[in-house]
């Protein structure tokens, strides 16, 4: 699951927190206010967060996470980086290339991997 957490300057920042399955297990990666690029881990791809996984619909450029100041307001988002099984946000698919913002308690799906977007004061 995804957790975030405070930092200084009422700035929220997260980790990423996965889940366990069969092919996974759980790991936690920090998120920061840029963008984070995130990824199954392999020799051949170099994403921010390498998820080591050995699940191949997680792919190894997926998403995209990070954030954008929106009326002085910090609001997160998630963009499908054209991955081959997607990203499903609550069981809805997002559309590729495009910024989704996402809330507290947003179930997310890379493939078949599951997290959770949290968000902390």
């Amino acid at each position: 699951m995804i957790a975030l957490h405070s930092n200084y300057f009422g700035v929220t920042i997260g980790t990423l927190q996965i889940e366990k399955s069969d092919f996974t297990a759980p790991a936690t990666f920090e998120l920061n206010m840029k963008k984070n690029l995130i990824g199954r881990k392999s020799r051949s791809s170099n994403p921010d967060i390498a998820i080591d996984t050995s699940d191949f619909t997680v792919s190894r450029i997926h998403c995209t996470i990070g954030t954008k100041v929106n009326d002085g307001s910090c609001i997160w988002y998630i963009k499908d980086e054209t991955s081959k099984n997607g990203i499903y946000i609550n069981n809805k698919r997002i559309e590729p290339s495009i910024e989704i913002p996402i809330q507290n308690g947003d179930v997310i799906h890379l493939g078949s991997l599951r997290t959770v977007f949290n968000l902390s004061d």
